[in-house]
């Protein structure tokens, strides 16, 4: 006699379906958002690191043959909001080499000649301030202040496809360049337009104010990047470094 074998239903065969679509769908969830949790510890881990690099570099600066004196190594992050990507620089000094007589390489800020205000105009820059027209490629040999980029140091591209990214603003003040001066490692935070951010403009005495002397609040440079996935109650992870002391912090903390 034929054995009768009994076969699935087809709401036994639906069910099944639905509970495979179900695991499915919970398993590309989970692999998604353990690619962003990856994709957030390397982007707090490199910003810390380059950050550290441009610090450690400037500590120790290494010149090449023939290379003009240096004010210091820096980091660009004008575009990190809107593309994730950020460079290392140069400062290039207009002088071949570093002279202890000179008073604007001896001022207490780079590229700030004590004979002028803080800001003004000398020859289309700003006194203590960055010089305009971008990076440029090449090595500082030009005896001209310019910014020339680091290209054989690749520094991270921070995924905003997977990532939300927040510059720390104060006002009208959007720190977006840090410079750590030469041998000291003293470091710097400048706007968007190379404008130096933390002294004060108004006063007129040959060293300018810094205000963390002053009862007024420092501007670090800082970043606080979270999972896109998470949502608005998802936990920020800050990266920031404070002018002057260098001091480069990263962690759970918010910025207020």
């Amino acid at each position: 006699m034929l054995k009768k074998y009994r076969g699935f239903t087809l709401i036994e065969m639906v069910v099944v379906l639905v509970i495979t679509v179900i695991l499915f769908a919970a398993g590309v969830v989970s692999v998604g958002d353990f690619r962003a949790s990856m994709d957030l510890t390397n982007a707090v881990s490199f910003l810390e690191q380059d950050i550290r690099y441009a610090q450690r570099s400037a500590m120790f600066l290494s010149r090449e043959i023939d290379e003009d004196w240096i004010y210091g190594i820096g980091v660009d992050f004008r575009d990190i909001d809107n593309t994730g990507e950020y460079h290392l620089f140069k400062w290039c000094a207009p002088f071949e080499s570093f002279d202890p007589e000179n008073e604007i390489m001896t001022s207490a800020l780079p590229g700030f000649d004590p004979e002028y205000n803080l800001g003004v105009s000398l020859d289309g820059v700003a006194n203590g301030g960055l010089p305009p027209g971008g990076l440029r490629e090449g090595v500082c040999d030009r005896t001209v202040s310019e910014l020339v980029k680091i290209g054989e140091y690749q520094t991270y591209k921070v995924p905003l496809t997977s990532l939300s990214l927040e510059r720390h603003e104060n006002g009208s003040f959007q720190p977006s360049y840090i410079v750590f001066e030469s041998m000291t490692g003293r470091a710097f935070v400048y706007d968007a337009n190379g404008q130096l951010i933390n002294y004060d403009y108004s006063k007129s005495d040959d060293e300018p104010t810094f205000w963390g002397s002053t009862s007024r609040d420092v501007i670090p440079l800082a970043f606080r990047l979270r999972r896109k996935s998470a949502g608005s109650g998802g936990a920020w992870k800050l990266v920031s470094a404070a002018p002057v002391s260098g001091r480069i912090t990263k962690g759970d903390t918010t910025i207020e």
